[in-house]
């Protein structure tokens, strides 16, 4: 199954059960059972990531003259617990600001335990080297037993792979890394919002908002989400990924130029 910056991750995707193996490498599925970029049907090697049908075991296949972009994330939640001022100064500015400022698209909502029951999270989306990662895990590993936790750890990391035409895009201009590393981030809350709501990771409202504990929640849904992700091609020997496309814009080439006006 090939995947794409639209991609249909379901509920149902994510509580099947392990499936029978496969061969080493699969063959590129029909475009009418892939979830391939817009532009698949007249350039299916442009921007395209062939994952097999058993994720467990396999690697998947990058589209040749394609590049690979990595991220490792860390993803929390802010609990109902107060930050306890134990720490710097400095660190608890930090961790304040990572308390009250959530992006729009991490304050969200989501689904519990296939319970039918939405609730409002603050999702909290690092990168994993960051400066507001590491305040966090300093913070969980100094108050492991706080209930309610003032921060709840979802996963402690998260390979992100994010595929581009390398023709259309340099990640190494700030801009564009930074439009590569937003969307993993975007992909991450999406994926994590789906494991939730799967009934296999049994998680509620008390859990996610931090009572039972900084590290509650971690151990169910990164064992679940790392069970969807794949080697991958042009990614490190050894390690698992989750995988997609990334999304285009007309400035990365892969749109025709908007026609000039005419003249008055």
């Amino acid at each position: 199954m090939a995947l794409s910056d639209d991609s249909k991750m379901s509920i149902d995707l994510l509580c099947k059960g392990q499936r029978s193996p496969i061969s080493a490498r699969a063959a590129r599925p029909p475009l009418s059972q892939s979830l391939g970029s817009s532009n698949a049907n007249n350039s299916p090697s442009k921007r395209w990531v062939t994952v097999p049908e058993a994720p467990e075991s396999k690697e998947a296949e990058v589209g040749e003259g394609d590049g690979v972009f990595t991220v490792a994330l860390m993803v929390a939640a802010v609990g109902e617990g107060n930050i306890l001022s134990d720490g710097s100064r400095k660190t608890k500015d930090i961790l304040d600001n990572i308390s009250r400022f959530v992006s729009k698209e991490q304050n969200t909502t989501v689904q519990v335990g296939g319970q039918g029951r939405m609730i409002e999270t603050k999702m909290r989306v690092f990168v994993k080297n960051s400066i507001e990662a590491k305040a966090v895990e300093d913070y969980i590993a100094m108050h492991p037993d706080q209930q309610p936790a003032a921060f709840v750890l979802l996963v402690r990391s998260l390979d992100m792979a994010v595929v581009y035409e390398a023709s259309g895009l340099d990640p190494s201009s700030a801009a564009v890394a930074d439009r590569l590393r937003k969307q993993a981030k975007t992909r991450a809350v999406r994926l994590v919002r789906e494991a939730i709501a799967c009934p296999q990771t049994k998680m509620s409202p008390q859990l996610l908002r931090g009572h039972g504990g900084p590290t509650g929640p971690a151990s169910t849904l990164e064992g679940f989400i790392q069970a969807r992700s794949v080697g991958l091609s042009g990614g490190a020997q050894g390690r698992r990924y989750i995988a997609f496309n990334a999304k285009s814009r007309p400035s990365d080439g892969s749109a025709p130029p908007r026609a000039s006006r005419p003249p008055p």
